[in-house]
């Protein structure tokens, strides 16, 4: 299941803002565990793979987490699974020509929104990424999509891709090794 909490806090700094996220994120795993597999954050053991994605040694519920301006995730599954949440921001071509193959830029140059569309496209790699294990160092043209049906496909037919758009402009994805997630549901953290 995926999981988000929204925020509107102002922060006095961008440092003390990584610390709310960081803290909402923790706060949120460990409900979203307790909730879904009656486990307690506290009990288990995290540890880092060698290309530093955290997981639990010793349980076998694979979680990720992400967190932007206005917005906390996190995903767990029984499958390896990897969660991105972004929010809108504007369009930066030189970010595009960066981080998108030639066929994903014409994808989104063909979009009547290109904000939202890079942004869907942003998320989907960033979750492919992660679902991965290596994160950014797995490369953002590594993780390349194409569009037969109009749609972002992933080169590997075997991830399995999740995408909502929140009001307020947020975009979730989520990628699987397995499952296809039937929701994102917003909570309220006590």
């Amino acid at each position: 299941m995926l999981y988000g909490v929204r925020y509107e806090r102002r922060f006095s700094s961008r440092k003390e803002e990584l610390a709310f996220q960081r803290e909402t994120a923790e706060k949120l795993l460990d409900w979203a565990l307790k909730r879904e597999w009656g486990l307690e954050l506290s009990a288990l053991s995290r540890e880092r793979t060698p290309e530093g994605r955290p997981y639990f040694s010793d349980c076998p519920v694979h979680f990720s987490v992400s967190h932007c301006k206005g917005l906390v995730c996190c995903g767990l599954s029984g499958a390896p699974l990897g969660v991105d949440g972004e929010s809108r921001r504007p369009f930066r071509q030189p970010l595009v020509e960066r981080v998108c193959t030639e066929e994903e830029r014409s994808w989104i140059f063909r979009q009547r929104d290109r904000e939202e569309a890079f942004l869907q496209l942003w998320t989907l790699k960033e979750s492919v990424m992660k679902l991965s294990g290596k994160g950014i160092a797995y490369g953002f043209q590594q993780a390349r999509f194409t569009f037969e049906d109009g749609c972002p496909r992933f080169r590997d037919a075997g991830v399995v891709l999740s995408q909502f758009r929140l009001p307020g402009g947020w975009v979730v994805s989520a990628a699987s090794a397995q499952e296809k997630f039937p929701e994102f549901q917003l909570v309220e953290l006590p």
